[in-house]
């Protein structure tokens, strides 16, 4: 008896996972030129967390190419990790068009769905954030899918938002630890000092923080301080004291 009803619920999800998937109808809230303004604060959220745990005030130096730029960056992996998870997506797809005419099914887009979350997963395996982390991301980011839609794409729409702000932060916070744990160093000369790097692989104090359009930023232990060396002026160093 136990073993038919267990048939009998299982076909019953069985059919309703094949049945066509039909989106959540939801009035946009935030429309696509909205969006485009909220994008690249993103960015400008990433280097303002990134310069405050380096002790440097970043909006004295903000440009908005940076912040885009970063954006692109943390994108660009993104895209990486969506490309080489998008024949699979594909042929899921295709197998699921072309086995009905009523359209994607609801376990296709399930499936599609938990394979963009296995890449988001390895993505934040790149920047080795601890399991505990790791976990709560996923869990959230799965969350804020199910509810985007299956319940509410605006709800859903802010969740992820509010997501993507708390991993620009979490990454942010990654890079700062591993640039000051690393300390690399490389030779930089400017254009306008190129007799005199600003910085060089033998370097026994001084090692590379960041460059933005207009500056590279230099950390020297032994003087306490950070200096900023701008790449389209003529100011030879702009000096920026810790401030912790």
């Amino acid at each position: 008896m136990n073993r038919q009803r267990l048939i009998r619920k299982l076909r019953i999800i069985n059919h309703k996972l094949n049945k066509k998937y039909i989106p959540v109808e939801d009035k946009p809230f935030v429309k696509i030129a909205e969006l485009t303004a909220i994008l690249p604060a993103l960015g400008l959220f990433y280097l303002w967390h990134y310069f405050d745990l380096l002790g440097i005030s970043y909006y004295r130096y903000f440009n908005l190419s940076d912040a885009i730029a970063v954006l692109y960056e943390n994108l660009m992996l993104m895209i990486l990790i969506g490309v080489l998870f998008s024949p699979g997506i594909v042929c899921l797809l295709l197998t699921d068009l072309k086995s009905r005419s009523k359209g994607l099914s609801i376990i296709t887009l399930i499936v599609i769905i938990v394979l963009l979350i296995c890449g988001f997963g390895v993505l934040i395996n790149m920047y080795k954030f601890a399991t505990p982390v790791n976990i709560v991301f996923i869990t959230i980011i799965t969350i804020s899918s199910y509810v985007y839609f299956f319940e509410s794409r605006n709800l859903g729409f802010w969740m992820h938002l509010a997501f993507a702000f708390i991993y620009m932060y979490a990454t942010a916070a990654q890079e700062a630890k591993y640039i000051l744990k690393e300390k690399p160093k490389f030779t930089i000369y400017l254009k306008q000092h190129s007799e005199q790097p600003i910085l060089t692989e033998e370097s026994s104090t001084r090692f590379y923080l960041y460059k933005t359009s207009n500056y590279y930023f230099i950390k020297d232990e032994k003087e306490n301080k950070i200096f900023g060396y701008s790449i389209s002026t003529q100011e030879e160093t702009v000096v920026v004291p810790l401030t912790r």
